[in-house]
């Protein structure tokens, strides 16, 4: 994540920057470990069990939304 500040800096995507350098941020040390924990570990689901089938959580919304509108 740290690496992306710069990019988007430099191709103008200033809302985005703001977003990721906040989180970088709090994971350095502007939160408490528990929430540092939340933020780092909530960003995938894993539905189906095992190691390593981790999916993004944004996808996993995308099939639930496509299930329940089939």
């Amino acid at each position: 994540w740290q690496f992306l500040i710069p990019y988007l800096h430099q191709h103008g995507h200033q809302k985005y920057m703001l977003i990721v350098h906040d989180m970088v941020m709090n994971l350095k040390g502007g939160v408490s470990d528990r929430i540092k924990q939340q933020i780092i570990w909530s960003r995938t689901v894993n539905s189906s069990g095992g190691i390593g089938k981790n999916i993004p959580t944004d996808l996993m919304c995308e099939f639930l939304n496509r299930m329940f509108k089939g």
